[in-house]
């Protein structure tokens, strides 16, 4: 494992490259672009070149965030510098890895206990996201929080704790926002788009995931699908899915929620969320990663063998939890 950089390492890293591409996870959510287009639209303050990437495409929803229309416009061909955002493994860059595989300097910014330190240097701190590191590097970078800067790091801080509801938010969560709070002069109309403007496909979506709902456990596990069939018979895309897994575990009861989403022929990209157990463990096993109470992974073959799967390891899991809690 490449040893942990400081973040005076990683802003000098940013200081010296004058073009850099940075790059978003696959399927990219909330903290992943507000990282990628919040750290961009700083770099381009000091005059870099940037060219902001990722495999998938951008839901339309965040189009609100500085820079979302140049989003995968390359800016440069030759990078002296890349940087990943929010990406535990090099995997999850998708066809972006060799942009930045191929670059000699390359900095890797991530909030996941799963990192696996791939790059040059890498900033890894436990934050509830990846948007709060971001804005200690600009903060060490001097940079001014502009408006569009506030509102894409602000974005990812609310959507990786559900609007500061989940457990991971703490006193730093709040503090930081607090900050960006000061360059955004109206929170609420941020907070309507991220949580109450909803696209007719979505709901429509959501009314076929719902009763897909099963129990197992003694109603500690609940587990939802969504088909490819959903999706084509809604005209939704598979983006509008992110959150749907929080219906599981929001249920009273429920100890682990699934949310199992099909991507190809015998195989699904499997969203996990608990309130205290540690899924993060469980996604591993299967190849994945993530943070203790959010995680997820890709599981393939038959629907009900991935169920059987997903059931033995999570009934495993909260066996040996019950055993070390009555030690």
């Amino acid at each position: 494992m490449t040893a942990q950089s400081t973040i005076e390492e990683i802003a000098t890293a940013l200081r010296g490259a004058k073009r850099v591409a940075i790059i978003s996870h696959t399927r990219p959510d909330g903290d992943t672009l507000g990282a990628n287009l919040g750290l961009g639209a700083a770099l381009r303050s000091l005059g870099k070149t940037v060219s902001n990437l990722c495999e998938d495409e951008i839901p339309a929803k965040f189009c609100y965030m500085e820079g979302f229309s140049d989003f995968n416009r390359l800016q440069s061909e030759n990078f002296d510098l890349a940087v990943s955002v929010d990406c535990g493994d090099l995997q999850r860059l998708g066809r972006c890895e060799e942009v930045f595989s191929s670059c000699k300097k390359t900095v890797n910014i991530d909030h996941h206990i799963s990192n696996d330190y791939y790059a040059k240097l890498n900033l890894i701190k436990y934050y509830a996201s990846t948007c709060e590191i971001v804005f200690e590097i600009l903060e060490v970078l001097g940079v001014r929080i502009t408006q569009g800067i506030a509102e894409c790091l602000y974005t990812g801080l609310s959507t990786d704790t559900g609007n500061f509801m989940h457990g991971n938010t703490t006193s730093h969560t709040l503090l930081a926002a607090a900050g960006l709070a000061r360059s955004i002069p109206d929170i609420s109309k941020l907070t309507t788009i991220l949580y109450k403007d909803m696209s007719k496909e979505r709901l429509l979506l959501l009314a076929k995931a719902l009763p897909t709902v099963r129990f197992y456990l003694d109603n500690k596990l609940a587990i939802m699908t969504v088909r490819t069939s959903m999706l084509e018979e809604t005209g939704a895309k598979s983006s509008f899915t992110e959150g749907f897994v929080d219906y599981t575990i929001n249920v009273s009861g429920v100890e682990v929620g699934i949310c199992l989403l099909e991507s190809g022929e015998n195989c699904f990209k499997v969203s996990f969320r608990s309130k205290t157990q540690d899924v993060c463990e469980i996604a591993e096993r299967f190849g994945g990663g993530g943070h203790k109470c959010a995680a997820g992974c890709r599981i393939c073959g038959f629907y009900e063998d991935a169920l059987d799967k997903l059931v033995r390891e999570v009934s495993i899991a909260l066996e040996e939890s019950a055993g070390k809690k009555g030690r």
